[in-house]
């Protein structure tokens, strides 16, 4: 069970949180100060994700926001004021999201983005772009999501990596050196299905046509630069999302079709032996009748003997035998 940490000075709201994540399966820390935020984070040190208030008795500013991140802890800012400029100034830093405070579902919105980050534990996500820069914005980007990170420069060395690596995600710019973006959705998804790999195509240029043609032979999504953080986030959220669900959906597919075909040889078997049952049952029979059959005609044949005898006993020369007999059998 996965640790998380919420932070909320609000016994009410710490409350709502600690409830929803519990039933979500998390085990779930409170704090209600910076210092006992600290003290928990010294003696648990496999914290999975933090929820942080930003207004706390013993803080101010981001200072929770910033202590967090530096011990590498995933944080989710949990705020009850939206201020565009400080979740701008917020969103800049490696936190996985901003969330309004008693807003429509910002409970269940959380709950939901804790289950999915406990899903992308361990799924390789990989950036493919010639720019150093890119490749480490968009890193800082996502790697706060919980993906392991590969990085390429071109087509070629991105298929070189998913040769060796099993990817779940790749986001591509479109003009690289080598082997541009195209060719490389082409070749991959000659290794990946859609179900297997979501596939977010980015690019600089205004042309429908590239966004059109990438689309249609492979990618899942299309970005046009700049975009933003959020905007990044809520396409691979839900694509991931996605993705989870056809493979759940192709497991339930394989599941149910093992289940039918189990059935039906349960059922052949059972078919198979019903038979024999009443095969054996009419060889029964037919050993009863034949049995009982043998039984009267050995009855008829004693009858017809007592009878033989009962005549015999009745004629003179029985009698004078056995007449014979008896003094025979009488001493001297």
């Amino acid at each position: 069970m996965l640790n998380i940490l919420v932070v909320e000075d609000s016994k009410l709201i710490q409350h709502m949180i600690q409830k929803a994540l519990s039933s979500a399966d998390f085990n779930v820390l409170v704090a209600t100060t910076f210092e006992e935020a600290r003290n928990i984070t010294e003696s648990n040190k496999d914290i999975f994700l933090a929820i942080l208030d930003l207004t706390l008795p013993d803080t101010k500013d981001d200072e929770i926001v910033d202590f967090m991140l530096d011990i590498e802890i995933p944080s989710i800012v949990y705020s009850g004021s939206y201020d565009y400029s400080k979740v701008e100034q917020l969103m800049s830093k490696p936190i996985i999201d901003y969330v309004i405070k008693n807003s429509d579902n910002d409970i269940e919105y959380i709950v939901d983005l804790a289950k999915k980050l406990e899903r992308y534990r361990g799924l390789n996500a990989l950036i493919v772009d010639d720019s150093n820069v890119t490749l480490t914005m968009l890193k800082d980007y996502i790697q706060p999501l919980g993906f392991n990170i590969l990085t390429a420069k071109n087509g070629q060395e991105a298929l070189e990596i998913a040769e060796e690596n099993p990817i779940s995600l790749m986001i591509t710019d479109y003009n690289m050196p080598v082997m541009d973006g195209f060719e490389l959705v082409q070749k991959i998804r000659k290794k990946y299905k859609k179900e297997d790999l979501k596939i977010i195509s980015v690019t600089s240029s205004d042309s429908i046509e590239i966004s059109t043609k990438m689309l249609k032979f492979g990618a899942n999504a299309f970005l046009r630069k700049p975009y933003s953080k959020d905007e990044l986030n809520s396409i691979i959220n839900n694509l991931i999302a996605s993705l989870f669900s056809e493979k759940e959906n192709i497991q339930y597919r394989k599941d149910l079709t093992n289940l039918i075909r189990q059935i039906k040889i349960d059922n052949l078997e059972n078919t198979k032996a019903k038979n024999l049952n009443e095969k054996r049952l009419e060889e029964l029979k037919q050993e009863n009748k034949d049995l009982l059959k043998a039984m009267n005609k050995q009855k008829t044949e004693n009858e017809i003997l007592i009878q033989r005898l009962r005549t015999l006993m009745k004629e003179p020369k029985f009698k004078e035998v056995t007449r014979a007999a008896h003094k025979i059998e009488q001493p001297s």
